[in-house]
């Protein structure tokens, strides 16, 4: 829709922005590029699909998998019998007489009659399977190989993360290796150039209409276009040591080796912050980070001078702005930590009902005349009602 009007409410709000400010930050770019598109029936992202996307069609999986039983059965849930009777018990011989489960070609394999999850909140199902049957059922419909796409008939994408499910452990071994190959490169290499050309239509659009500086949130699972697109637009890339993007020897990004068009941070309003990240890793990360990543060869600097160090370390890297939040500008003096770890994290994505907040305690009244004191966090009051910065 927004093609059709020429981006026009995109237009008009860099017209508006450019008003008050120099630079834009669009938050999931990789949104201009495809979107992850969950049918309404479905309540699992697991069940999703890209869009723009080239699904194959049953002939082409078919081939692709040399499977030795019908591709058919492959489009809606197929689940191992021990699997029902450990989940269902009793139930399981009831679904079979009611239709909800029929038995397939294949051995101990049973398959779900209706695998749309929203089948499973319907007054009739929730009365004929009752509460607790019907949630296993729903959640069962993940153990779906292929997904229809809705706007071409008889094609499908392939469940993303299959491999993790149980129907895959359950698939043989070279049917294994062939279904990892098709997966990888669907969802690694075959959209490449749609996407490419999805982002430059509609990134262009945008860029050409505006003199703001333009900087992108490109996190996450990214197609191996979107760096020479952000370069073609130049538009900047955020980098963060915890989330390279391409393979280190690390696991880590090295500052010094982020690109000159970037933005640098430390962490995100979606992940820990800073302290959260470094109390959320094992001992033996720890240490590894300290020897691999600072490259220490004797002690190991406490807490405070750690963060000290990292932060450093991003201000001198090659990046055109570093742009750190407040909680982890707060990391470098330890009387600023107000909180745990954990409740620096100002959104957690996995949860609806997160609110976009910094929740700190409210410090103590200043006697009338005193100077201003920052509290140690042992002194600060523990009032129940928080101050919050909301963001």
């Amino acid at each position: 829709m927004q093609e059709e009007g020429d981006f026009r409410w995109w237009r008009q709000r860099f017209e508006r922005q450019a008003r008050y400010f120099h630079a834009f930050r669009i938050d999931h770019i990789l949104g201009f590029f495809r979107i992850w598109e969950v049918p309404r029936t479905q309540r699992s992202g697991l069940l999703g699909h890209f869009h723009p996307a080239l699904p194959y069609s049953l002939e082409e999986w078919q081939e692709k998998l040399a499977l030795p039983f019908p591709i058919e059965l492959l489009t809606a849930p197929l689940v191992h019998e021990d699997e029902l009777t450990a989940r269902l018990g009793d139930s399981f011989d009831d679904l079979l007489d009611s239709g909800y489960l029929h038995s397939t070609a294949l051995a101990g394999l049973y398959q779900l009659t209706y695998g749309e999850q929203a089948d499973y909140e319907t007054e009739a199902a929730q009365r004929a399977l009752g509460a607790d049957v019907a949630a296993v059922l729903a959640e069962l419909c993940t153990e779906t190989a292929l997904i229809a796409d809705p706007y071409k008939a008889g094609h499908y994408h392939p469940r993303i993360a299959l491999e993790r499910s149980r129907l895959f452990a359950r698939l043989p071994e070279e049917l294994q290796e062939r279904w990892r190959a098709v997966s990888d490169d669907y969802y690694y290499v075959r959209h490449n150039e749609l996407f490419r050309t999805t982002a430059l239509l509609r990134l262009g659009a945008l860029t050409s209409h505006t003199r703001l500086l333009l900087c992108a949130e490109d996190l996450g699972m990214i197609p191996a276009s979107v760096p020479a697109v952000l370069d073609e637009l130049q538009v900047l890339s955020l980098e963060l040591e915890r989330m390279p993007k391409a393979f280190t020897p690390t696991g880590w990004a090295r500052p010094d080796s982020f690109p000159a068009r970037s933005v640098a941070t430390t962490s995100t309003h979606d992940m820990p912050s800073l302290r959260g990240w470094w109390h959320g890793l094992s001992a033996s990360e720890q240490e590894r980070y300290y020897r691999q990543e600072l490259l220490l060869t004797e002690e190991v600097p406490d807490e405070e001078a750690l963060y000290r160090r990292i932060i450093e370390a991003h201000l001198a890297s090659p990046s055109a702005a570093v742009l750190l939040p407040l909680a982890d500008w707060m990391s470098l003096d330890s009387r600023l930590w107000l909180t745990t770890p954990a409740e620096e994290q100002i959104n957690r994505p996995e949860d609806p009902a997160s609110l976009l907040g910094l929740s700190l305690p409210p410090q103590p009244k200043r006697p009338a005349g005193s100077s201003p004191r920052m509290a140690h966090p042992h002194q600060a009051s523990h009032h129940p009602i928080p101050t919050t910065i909301s963001l």
